[in-house]
């Protein structure tokens, strides 16, 4: 029997983006619930795919964005802003960071204030509260928490997933309202082991914090060729933290004949195309920029592929790489984040985080030579990515902790 209704707030899916690494997550809960809403807080790419019959898609971005004086909805919310404030101040270990940018964090507030009545008017269309859940720990965890500490909502779930875990990767080290968001959510989706375990350590209502991998559905094993060129795959956005010109400094050492394929765009692209001019002779680049999900599968499972690689400098978990663990690929990854969840001795090479093009490239050409580029190994790559990151099997988890 279905579950009657979900509401679900995110980035911008169903619109491609940020989220789309949870599609498969999504769509098992397309098949739960008898209504799924989605509320996307941004909308700058077209609809990522064709939605079923039961999913809507409610619109705010144009509500959003009408001017309303942000210093009015403080004023008029004072208390409920000084409370906020003044709990992060003195439990989140930031103080210095905290009193010193009152401003920034005040307007962020104001900000929760207004998403919170734009989430609250469509909620009241409901006769009962559906089940609530947002994609990331930000704004949108912010403003339900306004709302269940002011007892306007019941009950709400949130995800955790990188940038929403680690300091480091938020301005002063600080992940904003991470204190108020544990203290008002009824769960905490940690999406890896490597997150969990460092929100433990803060022992901030550890109680509410749960693991959860999500994970994608099985896949066809990659047509191994030991005769086709080396094929390596990566699969990122174009940014700095991706370190795709690790990759590139790497290749320009590597004897062997190699075929780099890259999927994915971003603020590096110019950059990215000036440096792959340098490449030497032995080695074929196809930057093959922005793919649709159909589109990317559609070339493991009709390419070969010898090596999956990886370097981001942080990762919360890597749904790239499991993905080309659900085709039996081999993968190579820097250690960072959550990527040490999924990366095992049974799947890959983990490698430190810190790293030199030539280490990298002594790695690659080893790599080569060694038994993962082998077909034999394939099979047990596959089965271990389905013990761990079947879809099926971790949404049952999922919908355990959104209905508990």
């Amino acid at each position: 029997m279905k579950n009657e209704a979900i509401f679900i707030i995110t980035d911008e899916y169903p619109y491609s983006g940020a989220d789309a690494f949870l599609h498969d997550e999504f769509k098992e809960i397309h098949r739960t619930y008898n209504k799924v809403y989605y509320m996307p807080l941004n909308k700058k790419n077209p609809l990522g795919q064709e939605l079923p019959d039961n999913v809507e898609i409610i619109d705010c971005t144009n509500e959003l964005k009408l001017f309303e004086p942000i210093g009015k909805i403080i004023t008029g919310n004072l208390s409920l802003v000084l409370r906020i404030y003044l709990l992060e101040l003195f439990r989140s270990g930031r103080f210095w960071f905290i009193l010193t940018n009152p401003g920034t964090l005040f307007r962020k507030i104001g900000q929760g204030i207004k998403l919170s009545n734009v989430i609250e008017k469509e909620l009241k269309k409901f006769n009962d509260e559906p089940i609530v859940y947002s994609t990331w720990m930000n704004s949108a965890a912010l403003a339900l928490s306004i709302l269940k500490k002011q007892k306007r909502i019941k009950r709400f779930v949130f995800r955790v997933n990188g940038f929403d875990i680690f300091d480091e990767r938020n301005p002063g080290n600080y992940m904003p309202f991470r204190v108020f968001n544990f203290s008002q959510a009824n769960k905490v989706v940690v999406l890896s082991n490597e997150g969990y375990n460092y929100l433990l350590a803060k022992q901030i209502y550890p109680e509410k914090l749960v693991v959860n991998f999500s994970g994608i559905y099985p896949n066809p094993l990659n047509p191994f060729d030991a005769s086709k060129i080396f094929t390596i795959v990566s699969c990122s956005n174009l940014v700095e933290l991706k370190r795709v010109d690790l990759i590139i400094e790497s290749l320009k050492l590597c004897k062997s004949n190699i075929r780099w394929v890259h999927f994915g765009n971003g603020a590096e692209r110019a950059k990215i195309d000036r440096l792959v001019t340098d490449l030497p002779g032995n080695i074929c680049c196809d930057l093959l920029g922005h793919k649709t999900q159909a589109e990317i599968q559609q070339f493991y499972s009709s390419q070969p592929i010898h090596l999956f690689l990886h370097v981001s400098r942080t990762e919360g978990l890597g749904m790239a790489i499991i993905e080309a663990q659900s085709y039996g690929i081999p993968q190579m990854c820097c250690a960072a984040g959550g990527v040490v969840d999924v990366v095992t001795e049974k799947t890959g090479v983990l490698l430190p985080v810190i790293i030199e093009p030539t280490e990298l490239a002594f790695e690659i050409e080893k790599f080569i030579k060694s038994d993962w580029n082998r077909e034999d190994i394939r099979p047990s790559i596959q089965k271990a990515f389905t013990e761990k990151f079947e879809i099926g099997k971790n949404f049952i988890e999922m919908n355990k902790l959104l209905n508990s």
